[in-house]
């Protein structure tokens, strides 16, 4: 008998030994982005970042790898996408996962140089004692290109949307149709998740042992939120040809609220 589906139920809801675990591995989520403001300068390429911040989380205990479900499904600890990379399709199912180094492994960071204007997604996955977390942020040096602007201050109401209207007892949907009117309402439905073929079909997925556990944000999967889910909210905005940009928060469902399990920042962070 295959308990597989049973077993993913079961896991949607984290006990307080496993909630610890994640914020421990939020906490070294956090750290890492803190000394992304010290590494992120113009002229280095998206792969010197990414191996200063693999570093850096190692320091601070991180596991050295995440587990992923799924066929064919591989995960990079971090991903830096500047500028042009973030448009550009990789080989997993995400909205921006990065060019990487090779066609035979298109995935990650590359050799992109970073530049002034160009938003920096950083996208990070904590692992501590087997538990991940799994944030974006975006580190920019001097001004924002404009027509960046407007995407990412909608990914960044849409995730307040969600910590105001985000409980148990939410249906999971709603928080993805909140998010796609949104999107449409700022004429960005065509950018919402990526774009074309490239599109991904979910808004956040469930964190636990693996990075992409239940629940799954999608307009399709009902799942109503329950006290102790634990789940990675991400609307990110790709233009075709341009970039990327977005952030992505970790919440934990309580019975009244989301509850962040970091508190970095949602603003973009100018260096």
């Amino acid at each position: 008998m295959d308990a597989s589906s049973l077993i993913k139920t079961l896991r949607q809801i984290k006990s307080p030994f496993e909630l610890e675990q994640i914020k421990r591995s939020g906490e070294i989520l956090r750290h890492v982005f803190a000394k992304a403001k010290e590494v992120v300068k113009e002229g280095t390429t998206e792969l010197d970042i990414d191996a200063e911040l693999v570093a850096e989380g190692r320091k601070r205990g991180h596991q050295g790898f995440l587990r992923m479900r799924g066929l064919n499904l591989e995960m990079t600890t971090i991903t830096v996408a500047a500028g042009l990379t973030g448009a550009m399709a990789s080989c997993s199912d995400v909205s921006v996962g990065g060019v990487g180094l090779t066609p035979a492994v298109p995935l990650g960071s590359c050799l992109e140089r970073i530049e002034k204007g160009m938003p920096v997604c950083i996208d990070y996955g904590g692992g501590y004692n087997g538990y991940v977390t799994d944030e974006t942020h975006v580190f920019v040096i001097g001004r924002l290109k404009e027509l960046f602007r407007k995407p990412y201050e909608v990914s960044r109401h849409i995730v307040e949307d969600a910590l105001t209207y985000g409980r148990e007892g939410v249906d999971a949907v709603e928080l993805y149709d909140r998010a796609a009117s949104m999107a449409k309402k700022a004429r960005l439905e065509d950018n919402f998740l990526g774009f074309g073929e490239g599109r991904v079909s979910f808004v956040g997925h469930g964190l636990g042992l693996e990075i992409n556990e239940l629940p799954v944000i999608t307009p399709k999967h009902h799942a109503v939120l329950q006290e102790g889910m634990v789940f990675a909210f991400e609307p990110k905005f790709v233009l075709p040809g341009k970039g990327a940009i977005g952030v992505e928060v970790d919440f934990i469902v309580r019975k009244d609220r989301l509850e962040p399990v970091t508190d970095v920042p949602l603003d973009i962070v100018y260096v």
